[in-house]
């Protein structure tokens, strides 16, 4: 990752939905250090999954705010 390379880090703020089908959906970056960690994070993002939020027992979507933090450490 040319990012590492160029010692780039901070915090990436996505916008999403996780949808019934426990995917996350309709991801918006809201702001990122670099765009190339800003495209980093939406394709990490994209492999997650999680149990669907339900209502009375019906799955339904539910909007969220991730916070994806990329430091290099000491």
């Amino acid at each position: 990752m040319i990012e590492k390379v160029a010692h780039m880090q901070g915090t990436v703020l996505v916008y999403c939905v996780i949808g019934i089908d426990g995917r996350l959906h309709n991801f918006r970056v809201l702001s990122a250090p670099d765009i190339g960690l800003a495209n980093s994070a939406v394709a990490a993002l994209e492999q997650w999954e999680y149990a669907p939020e339900t209502c009375h027992g019906t799955p339904v979507p539910v909007e969220t705010l991730l916070a994806i933090v990329y430091n290099l450490g000491s």
